[in-house]
């Protein structure tokens, strides 16, 4: 099973590194697609291994996240934000293959996101479930310019 990462950034350069480290971990691939850095993201993505993609900003999230499933060759996809990380990016294959075994059946999985406020001393302030795991295949894609969801050709979620 191959398992592709992919992120999209602009002046990411403090919040990659961490992004990389997950992704080495769990990742056979790296896609970082940059939307227009002006410091060293781009080049700290490159040093780490990553393929990078320029995508010129069109005020469509959506836009930039197909982008980069577009590169990506793996058969499952971690698509997290340059701030998120797997809290135990070792459990995120393990995972996926007793997904595999015990439901053959799904495309995509939930997992726990929790924001925090770097700026009041990393407090926690809100936590959702949301995809961030799931199976790369045709018609499968983001809508929405803001707030963009992963659906199907039906417009369904996975």
């Amino acid at each position: 099973m191959k398992l592709s990462a992919c992120v999209i950034v602009k002046n990411e350069e403090k919040n990659l590194p961490q992004w990389l480290a997950y992704a080495n971990a769990a990742a056979d691939e790296k896609i970082v697609v940059d939307t227009g850095s002006r410091d060293e993201t781009a080049a700290l993505a490159r040093a780490a291994g990553a393929k990078v993609y320029e995508f010129p900003w069109q005020d469509d999230f959506a836009a930039a996240r197909n982008f980069a499933l577009s590169k990506a060759t793996g058969g499952w996809i971690a698509f997290l934000d340059a701030d998120e990380t797997f809290t135990a990016p070792e459990r995120v294959r393990p995972l996926l293959a007793e997904v595999e075994v015990l439901h053959p059946e799904a495309e995509a999985v939930k997992v726990m996101i929790a924001n925090v406020d770097e700026d009041d001393g990393g407090r926690e302030f809100q936590r959702f479930m949301a995809v961030r795991l799931f199976k790369r295949r045709p018609g499968l894609n983001y809508r929405g310019r803001v707030h963009e969801m992963l659906v199907g050709e039906d417009g369904q979620l996975p």
